[in-house]
């Protein structure tokens, strides 16, 4: 079986038909509030295009989404995807499903994964799926399984009366007015799970493990058993030997000494991938001194000169912003910074709004770059080309996010993401090139079936970066070639606009020419000791001189400094347009950041209208002290005073004895907030998704309960229906 795994931009919606992508496996996910991932976007929206309802025919298909249910458009572009590989005449020749980020993916990942090679052998064989068993498919239900209740009832329909159930059974907390975080969140993913993609047609479905996409074709664990299950390539011999020994499970799946033990079961530990690039270091001259010059300036003039006519920019093409202000805003004693960072988007020719955000695409540590080349014995000044591991004579087609000729330390510096938590696959790697065989045994056991708990202790949890894990195993010695096509690329970080396209006496205003945005700098501890966010840090010390004294009295000159950016436009979360649509916003933190611009925005309008008396506006921060962290508070005094903002409710957490959240003023304002949402107001909320919003959007689910008189599970179905009309609309991260 030959098999190709690539982004769905890199296949192309082209490229996609029966003589050329026979069987297709597709992984999904959603970014954002259900937009496509920008590897995929792309051929998403070609797919999304009007064509004959046979453009896909022949073609068998599947679908693996990955998702979290905390987003209020959870499982959007894998449904989607799904819906219109049927629309357009595919054939669903195994069960799509969905894996949620909440209830853990590997619980039905793994078992997915497992079971897909003999599927797939008879797809390639053209074996047809009988038309029940291809409707189960499409469904999510595997072959054979009876769907409980109605005949073509949506199995979400299920979920939901099984949810009810578990509500139900919890009667003292109906009693007492109170929704646990669990099961709001379970009960409204499972209303979500009603809603087909509108896009994709209102086809009913069954949703009992729904769609997702999946594009990497391998051997099943039950073809990588004790025989076969030997490391390949070039591992030591006394390597591959330790995977031949009986199978025997480790307790608890605890190491020993930061160690596998011996006799650890390694079944489930997935094939090596076989490296698809070559890189050569032999470049002639020209070559090498074109590549380094471009390096040494950077942004090079011809970068700082790219305009894009329609004022469209991408990761891959972005517009160079000159940095023309930054700020502190929080104390200079608080172990909290927070930034306001301000761009000159002057020529780019990019047309923002109030909601949209911009994409930056950050770089690496210079120390942490410099550490990973001493360990790997590398010198960061050696260009590099790529070519296909095939022996064709062009790489062009490959490791898109690298742009070669170009040094080692650049592609580790600006290309390669050198810290986000490990994947099995680079785990796989370094296992492969590992001399000492416990250091082998234990990378090896990360990545299979019995050592799940120790690689979310270890991996997940422990979150090492490339450097941690090739410190902590020092036998490892992996080829650059491979490395560098196993390393994910380094992705853009989101930062939502804190500002709106407009002039006048609108309090921030910095008009359509300018971006702003809020970033709070990232820093943590690990295992291994610190650590400092990539994107936030680097922006942080490119603005350190704005933050001077010197600058900011004028008595310094402002350096000239540019930063690679896009713009993201928002879907849903924008201002409605109307100035008599009541708002209510949530915005911890830097999450009110945008809605600084909405304000700038609604302000403006009213400005030009001549409208004195608009709909109420609420919003509800929250932060430390007054002293610390208020964010834009002299801002939010002028909108106040303009008579833009009506209500102004701050959370100060540290201010008293007990700490108050922005929930906690909610609840205590339930009647105001319930007669607002009867009025057509819209709700927004911004800011951590971890915990903050799972909270707000247990306490909306509680007024709406207790207020409007509705059931848990009618007050929720309301709060479905309100994000569904664009009413309730979340911007959140985790």
């Amino acid at each position: 079986m030959l098999s190709e795994v690539m982004s769905m931009n890199e296949l192309g919606f082209d490229n996609l038909s029966a003589a050329k992508t026979p069987v297709v496996v597709v992984i999904a996910s959603s970014t954002g509030d259900g937009d496509p991932p920008d590897n995929a976007a792309a051929t998403y929206v070609a797919l999304k295009k009007s064509w004959p309802s046979d453009r896909l025919a022949g073609i068998h298909f599947t679908v693996l989404g990955l998702g979290d249910s905390n987003y209020t458009r959870f499982m959007h572009v894998p449904r989607a995807i799904k819906n219109r590989f049927l629309d357009l005449g595919a054939t669903c020749f195994y069960p799509c499903i969905e894996a949620d980020e909440v209830d853990g993916l590997e619980d039905k990942v793994d078992p997915w994964c497992e079971s897909l090679y003999a599927p797939v052998q008879k797809a390639l064989q053209g074996e047809k799926p009988q038309q029940q068993h291809q409707q189960a498919a499409a469904d999510g239900v595997p072959a054979g399984t009876a769907v409980a209740g109605k005949a073509n009832a949506p199995a979400a329909n299920n979920i939901q009366h099984h949810q009810q159930g578990a509500l139900a059974a919890g009667p003292s907390q109906a009693a007492n007015g109170s929704l646990s975080s669990e099961q709001s969140n379970a009960l409204f993913a499972a209303v979500m799970h009603e809603e087909a993609s509108d896009e994709a047609g209102d086809k009913p479905q069954v949703h009992m493990e729904l769609s997702g996409t999946s594009s990497v074709l391998s051997r099943p664990d039950s073809l990588l058993g004790e025989d076969s299950a030997k490391v390949t390539s070039k591992a030591p011999a006394k390597s591959a030997s330790t995977l031949d020994s009986p199978a025997v499970v480790a307790t608890a799946g605890r190491l020993v000494n930061g160690l596998a033990p011996h006799g650890v079961d390694l079944k489930g530990v997935p094939p090596l991938a076989p490296c698809r690039i070559m890189l050569k270091q032999q470049v002639p001259q020209s070559v090498l001194g074109v590549a380094k010059q471009r390096e040494w300036q950077l942004p090079s003039n011809e970068q700082k000169a790219y305009r894009d006519p329609s004022g469209i920019y991408s990761a891959e093409a972005p517009f160079w912003a000159r940095v023309s202000d930054a700020r502190l805003m929080t104390a200079d004693w608080s172990d909290r910074i927070v930034i306001h960072l301000e761009l000159d988007i002057t020529g780019s020719n990019m047309q923002y709004a109030s909601g949209d955000a911009v994409g930056v695409l950050p770089q690496n540590s210079v120390l942490m770059v410099s550490g990973l080349l001493t360990r790997l014995g590398l010198d960061g000044d050696t260009v590099f080309e790529i070519q296909p591991a095939s022996g064709d004579t062009s790489g062009h087609g490959l490791l898109h996010h690298i742009p070669w000729p170009c040094t080692l330390r650049h592609a580790f510096t600006n290309c390669t993401d050198l810290t986000s938590v490990p994947r099995k696959s680079l785990l796989r790697l370094l296992a492969e090139h590992c001399k000492d065989q416990d250091e082998q045994r234990t990378l090896l056991y990360f990545t299979s079936r019995a050592g799940r708990e120790a690689y979310a202790e270890e991996i997940t949890r422990g979150q090492p970066s490339l450097l941690d894990l090739l410190r902590r195993f020092p036998s490892c010695q992996p080829p650059i070639g491979a490395l560098l096509d196993t390393l994910p690329p380094l992705a853009p970080r989101m930062y939502s606009l804190s500002c709106a396209p407009v002039n006048g006496k609108v309090p921030g205003a910095c008009g359509p020419n300018r971006v702003q945005f809020a970033l709070s700098v990232v820093e943590f501890a690990t295992k291994y000791g610190t650590r400092h966010g990539v994107a936030t840090t680097w922006l942080a010390n490119l603005c350190r001189p704005w933050l001077s004294a010197e600058v900011r009295k004028g008595t310094a000159t402002q350096p000239q400094v540019y930063v690679p950016v896009f713009l993201r436009r928002a879907v849903d979360f924008r201002p409605p347009a109307s100035l008599a649509t009541p708002l209510i916003m949530i915005g911890p933190g830097t999450g009110v950041a945008p809605f600084r611009g909405f304000l700038q925005q609604r302000l403006a309008h009213m400005q030009a209208s001549g409208d004195t008396r608009p709909a109420e506006v609420v919003l509800y921060f929250g932060c430390r002290n007054p002293d610390e962290d208020y964010l834009y508070e002299q801002d939010w005094e002028d909108f106040a005073g303009a008579g833009v903002l009506q209500t102004l409710r701050v959370a100060f957490s540290r201010k008293q004895e007990t700490k108050v959240y922005v929930q906690h003023l909610m609840r205590e304002d339930a009647r105001a907030i319930a007669q607002l949402i009867k009025a057509g107001a819209h709700v927004y909320v911004c800011g951590d998704g971890a915990q903050m919003a799972k909270d707000v959007h247990v306490t909306i689910a509680g007024i709406l309960r207790d207020q409007l008189g509705l059931s848990d599970v009618d007050a929720l179905a309301e709060l479905q229906s309100l994000a569904k009309a664009g009413r309730y609309v979340r911007d959140i991260w985790s």
